[in-house]
């Protein structure tokens, strides 16, 4: 009970320690994740298959943003 109590919190802080560095490198690019309980639970399940496909959706919602205002 306690390994896997221990598993669960392990992989929030991990998750957590991700999302923070993924958005400190990319803060200048403004193509940032949200600290919410959604994502750190994708991240702390799938681990860093999750933050590439978080990036790749933040991504493409950015360039449909843009380019809708530019039409």
């Amino acid at each position: 009970m306690f390994n896997k109590l221990f598993l669960i919190i392990k992989k929030v802080i991990i998750a957590i320690l991700m999302i923070y560095t993924y958005n400190i490198i990319v803060f200048p690019l403004g193509i940032t994740i949200a600290f919410n309980v959604f994502t750190i639970i994708l991240i702390g399940i799938f681990g860093l298959p999750a933050v590439v496909g978080l990036c790749l959706f933040s991504i493409l919602i950015f360039w449909e943003v843009n380019y809708v205002r530019t039409i």
